[in-house]
This record gives structure tokens, C-alpha cells and sequence, in this order.
């Protein structure tokens, strides 16, 4: 189930941007400016955020100076961050400051995504014993949002939703992985929820796991998990997950069993009922 709740409808007066419009004028105090992918560029249109093409020209037509700290928003990768300090390093003074890298995406088998530019989370890890975090990471190439029509500023919930699916992958993989390395399970989803509370934007965001695990019979591993969407302080979405690692020969066999079943009364012929006057 989806729901969505808490999103104020807009002034029709209000302005469409929070802030005025853009480049920050950096002449009296050190400004943070984050930079985005161009498919963000109608959220770039605020102060203190750039488009990567925006940021280039500015480097090449020698109109980037400090005192400015750079920050990596969503659609920027690692490598384009490298690229872009050597740039700095080259042309600009030294009151231009690049941030940290940009958050590493997991590597597609983690999350069971054919492609790796779908990813879409990054720097997993452990913060306790049955908590774990990781980075939302939406690359410029990524399919989902290449393909969504929405050209607003926040990014699409369908992202979030997959980014949360690909959270509870890659961690009761490492748990199971963990505890028993030697069993060959197969994951079965049974139940998803998300609510959203808030707009997420292109900038830098976290995920925020719970989860639990329930051995009670041999062949399958029960997980509940609740998930947590933040950025900049706020929590903008809470998912819920509930789903099965069950040992793969025993989820084939039972998936064939059914398909059988279903198959085979698919193709009874079809019963059609008179209609009388």
C-alpha cells in the first residue's frame, strides 16, 4: 500500500522557488553551492545549486571563485567529482573547495539489478547490532529516471520505493550470508508499505534500517524491516518490508507447483452465463 499524506498544496502565490534565483554571490562570505545532474536543472534554478553542464562553463570561462564550498547532489558520480577537482585544482584560486566524494553504489549483485546504473543506494553499513544506513545514490544514467516523466523538482517516489527495495536486498543478503553461509536461499517478498511525509530533492539523503529475522522453521528465514527516507535533518518517508529467504529448491518447487495449477486452469474453457430479460 501507498500512501501519501502531509504534502501542502502550493500558494498559488507563493513563489515557485524558496529562495532567489541564481549563482550565489560569493564576494562577502563562504556560500555551500551543491551541484546536480542536468535532468535537475529545474531544481537548479534556486540559490546555492548548479548543474553540472552550468558548473563546467563557469570553469572554462574562468568565472568560478572563492570563497565557495562544492557538494556533490544526486546525478554527480565519483568519478565525475574526480574529474572536477583536477578542473579546480587547474584553473580556479584556492578558495574553491570541493566536498567529499560522492557515495560508492553497491554493486549490482547486492541488489539483484542487471544493470549497474540502476542502483540507486550506496556506502551500506552497519551501525548496530540490527541497524544499518546507507546513501541514496541516483546516478545520471539511472533507467528509472531517465524514463519518468515528472520534470518537477523533488525526485519521483518511485525511486525511493525501489531504493528501498534494493536496501532490504543487500542487507538480509549480508545477514544470511553471515549466519548461514552455507544455505542457498531465495528471497520472497510478502509485504511492502510506504508513507510520504515529504518532498525528497537531488540533494544528499539517507536510508535508515531496522530489521529482524525469525528462523522458526528449517527451510526459510522470516525479516521484518522498517526503513526510514532523511535528508537535511527530516524524515520525509518510512517504508515497511516483510519478506521470506526460503532455501531454493523448496521456493522453485513450490513456485512450479503453482504455475502448473495456474496454467491449467487457465486454459479450462471459459464459462459464460446467459443472460435473460
Amino acid at each position: 500500500m501507498m500512501v501519501m499524506h502531509n504534502i501542502e498544496e502550493e500558494s498559488s502565490t507563493a513563489p515557485r522557488f524558496p529562495v532567489a534565483t541564481g549563482w550565489p554571490d560569493t564576494r562577502h562570505a563562504a556560500l555551500t553551492v551543491f551541484v546536480v545532474a542536468d535532468r535537475f536543472a529545474v531544481f537548479a534554478e534556486g540559490t546555492s545549486v548548479t548543474t553540472w553542464s552550468e558548473l563546467v562553463e563557469r570553469i572554462a570561462r574562468d568565472e568560478l571563485s572563492g570563497p565557495v564550498r562544492l557538494l556533490a547532489g544526486q546525478g554527480v558520480s565519483r568519478r565525475d567529482w574526480a574529474w572536477l577537482g583536477d578542473r579546480v585544482t587547474a584553473s580556479c584560486d584556492e578558495d574553491v573547495v570541493l566536498g567529499p566524494l560522492p557515495p560508492e553504489p553497491l554493486y549490482r549483485g547486492d541488489t539483484l539489478n542487471q544493470r549497474q546504473a540502476n542502483v540507486l543506494i550506496g556506502d551500506l553499513c552497519r551501525i548496530a547490532e540490527d541497524r544499518w544506513a546507507c546513501e541514496l545514490v541516483i546516478g545520471d544514467d539511472t533507467e528509472l529516471i531517465q524514463d519518468h516523466t515528472a520534470l518537477r523538482q523533488h525526485i519521483p517516489g518511485m525511486l525511493l520505493m525501489e531504493a528501498t527495495c534494493q536496501m532490504y536486498i543487500a542487507v538480509t543478503s549480508r545477514v544470511v550470508d553471515a549466519r548461514w553461509p552455507d544455505i542457498d536461499f531465495y528471497m520472497v517478498m510478502q509485504r511492502f508499505r510506504i508513507e510520504f511525509d515529504r518532498y525528497v530533492f537531488p540533494l544528499p539523503a539517507q536510508l535508515l534500517m531496522s530489521v529482524t529475522s525469525d528462523r522458526s522453521r528449517e527451510d526459510r528465514v522470516r525479516f521484518n524491516m522498517s526503513v526510514t527516507i532523511e535528508q537535511a535533518g527530516h524524515t520525509c518517508a518510512r517504508a515497511s518490508w516483510s519478506c521470506q529467504r526460503i532455501v531454493r529448491d523448496t521456493i522453485y518447487a513450490i513456485e512450479n507447483h503453482r504455475a502448473c495449477q495456474t496454467l491449467a486452469a487457465a486454459t479450462q474453457p471459459v464459462r459464460t452465463q446467459e443472460v435473460t430479460a
